[in-house]
């Protein structure tokens, strides 16, 4: 420094200051304020207090007090939010000086150089991405074998990505890739699909994909090109696909043949299953008839003087008559119901039901018969303070479904054995249970319990019209039924019905 003229020396200096803010802190050996000067406002230090800890009032400073021997030189550290400065510490022996010069510029400079450096990064980045979706694109148009053509102004349209080999064996010419072109003056079919339906589904910007329905172009050696063209927006962009129909295109053909094929089949088969239920349903109802007659009959019988024997089988052939009378019964109670639903009404009126009324009501018309094999009936009602148990149905037939889920409990549960009906209230649902001890069903039958017309035999212990007839009209009510094998044998059907709310109860 010798050899440098004070004047210039001088002349350094100012210019290192030069618009930097100096200021300083001195410290004693313990870390107190001793004195401080410069441009403190600067810095927000301009309330410091001597005599205090210099780490309490300039945070900045916690772990850098005391200083070694070595002078220490932070740069551009932010002090304070959006504050930032050169800090230098030096030890003089009796005093720890700090002093701080601005770097405000310094860190401004270095934040644009970062963010400059960000965003070329980004661009390089978006370019690489492009560079790859145009790539995806190239490749994804190959495999489609498709022209891709961008709307731009004036009716053209722009080509994206290499045209397809096909586009060559047409009479017109065709531009290259990034090339202008108005594909509706060489093909007219284009024309009307544009103007009609393209450039409103382009105005909606839909989503979805518009097909224009294939069409015909004639190639080069007088061969046929079926085309089709899409439509759809993309990045806000308008696209045209214009793709050749090949393979594609003739097994979708085949699959809509045998499409109409399965569907022409399948009404076949629902005509002719119509036909005969309504044969049946014919049969069933003429059976009425006979029975009735063969019922009335059998009554009168009954009233003359037979032997024991000849009562015996009267009392038989009066409970065959009644069990046919019953099945006659049920299969018309089906039909009617499901011809009811296919025409969009309801089987008989639906309105509020007391569920346990129903219940007293099936299990009273049904006592006699449990009376004569020793089987203990009982109604359980878990929720008889409950006044809210109502379900929207038919009153009869839901006695109906009742008695026919007792009446199989009876029939087939050992004599001197328990049925059990249970009334429940079940998360805003109406629970019953029928509970019985008979042979249960066979778990290879569960699939089709509740289906049209099954029979399981006398040892399975299950009419299937009954519960047919059960299911459906519980069904019709918004309900679900369904039934569980106790052990080691017996059966519980458990029915689930919404409950009214408000108004309707």
């Amino acid at each position: 420094m010798k050899l440098i003229p004070a004047p210039l020396l001088e002349f350094a200096r100012r210019l290192a200051l030069e618009g930097r803010s100096p200021a300083y802190l001195q410290l004693d050996p313990e870390g107190n304020l001793v004195a401080s000067g410069g441009d403190l406002a600067a810095y927000g230090l301009e309330n410091l207090r001597t005599g205090r800890p210099a780490a309490a009032q300039a945070h900045f400073l916690e772990g850098l007090i005391p200083v070694e021997d070595d002078p220490l030189s932070m740069p551009c550290l932010e002090i304070a939010p959006g504050r930032f400065a050169d800090i230098h510490l030096l030890n003089s022996g009796q005093s720890h000086w700090v002093l701080l010069l601005d770097a405000g510029r310094k860190a401004a400079l270095a934040a644009r150089r970062q963010q400059r450096s960000n965003q070329d990064r980004l661009l390089a980045e978006e370019g690489e991405r492009d560079r790859r979706r145009l790539e995806s694109l190239r490749r994804l148009l190959a495999d489609l074998d498709a022209a891709a053509l961008e709307q731009v102004p004036c009716g053209q349209f722009r080509m994206l990505g290499n045209p397809p080999q096909w586009l060559d064996r047409l009479r017109f010419a065709h531009p290259a890739c990034g090339g202008r072109w108005r594909p509706q003056d060489e093909m007219p079919f284009l024309e009307n699909f544009l103007r009609e339906e393209a450039e409103p589904h382009w105005e909606r910007r839909s989503a979805s994909l518009l097909l224009s329905g294939p069409w015909v172009e004639i190639g080069c050696e007088g061969e046929e090109l079926e085309l089709e063209a899409q439509a759809l927006v993309s990045d806000g962009k308008r696209i045209l696909l214009i793709q050749r129909l090949g393979q594609s295109h003739s097994l979708r053909k085949q699959l809509l043949q045998k499409a109409r094929e399965r569907t022409l089949h399948y009404q076949r088969l629902v005509n002719e299953t119509r036909d005969k239920e309504v044969l049946l349903h014919c049969i069933v109802h003429d059976l009425g008839g006979p029975l009735t007659g063969l019922q009335g009959a059998l009554t009168l019988l009954s009233r003359e003087q037979l032997s024991p024997k000849g009562e015996r089988r009267m009392a038989t052939s009066m409970d065959a008559a009644s069990r046919l009378q019953r099945l006659v019964e049920d299969v018309m109670d089906v039909f009617s119901s499901e011809l009811k639903s296919l025409q969009g009404g309801a089987a008989g009126e639906v309105r509020p039901v007391d569920v346990r009324a129903c219940a007293q009501v099936a299990a009273d018309i049904i006592g006699s018969s449990a009376i004569s094999k020793g089987i203990d009936l009982r109604i359980e009602d878990s929720v008889a303070e409950d006044p809210g148990m109502s379900v929207m149905a038919d009153a009869s037939r839901l006695e109906r479904v009742l008695f026919n889920l007792l009446e199989n409990a009876l029939r087939y549960g050992p004599d001197g054995s328990a049925v059990t009906l249970r009334v429940a209230n079940q998360d805003g649902y109406c629970r019953i249970e029928v509970d019985d001890r008979g042979p249960g069903v066979d778990p290879a039958s569960k699939a089709d319990l509740f289906g049209r017309f099954r029979s399981w035999g006398e040892k399975s212990g299950r009419s299937g019209i009954g519960l047919y007839f059960c299911r459906i009209s519980v069904e019709g009510w918004g309900g679900s039924i369904s039934q569980i094998n106790l052990k080691p044998n017996g059966s519980r059907f458990l029915l689930l019905l919404p409950l009214c709310k408000g108004k309707e109860a």
